[in-house]
């Protein structure tokens, strides 16, 4: 049986989504980036030039690849600084909400003691 709820499997097959696209859009740009290089280039025969296109695609996409992985191991990290940011006001507020409770609860037995 499957554990994941169906909200679950929907985002996650959003996310495939969403990182398809952006490597067909990678790749597009990769493409129009080394032509583009190409053309200042006039000098280039048929193979030279499918040769530094294939080159230039390739450089560009191992950058691209980089990047993605240091944007998501930054994520991951600025992830984990937030969660112990968030996990240590939860436990604050819960001290701070236990000593208004106790000096409450004080305050009231010595009222009822005068």
């Amino acid at each position: 049986m499957n554990d994941a709820s169906p909200s679950s499997e929907v985002t996650r097959g959003l996310r495939e989504v969403e990182g398809f696209l952006y490597w067909q859009t990678e790749e597009k740009e990769a493409r129009r980036e080394a032509a583009s290089f190409c053309d200042g280039l006039p000098w280039l025969d048929g193979a030279e030039r499918l040769a530094v296109e294939q080159r230039y695609f390739s450089m560009r996409m191992d950058l691209a690849e980089t990047t993605a992985r240091h944007i998501a191991q930054r994520h991951m990290e600025i992830r984990a600084d937030f969660d112990r940011a968030a996990q240590e006001l939860r436990r604050r507020v819960a001290y701070g909400l236990t000593s208004m409770i106790v000096a409450l609860f004080l305050m009231s037995i010595s009222l009822l003691l005068v």
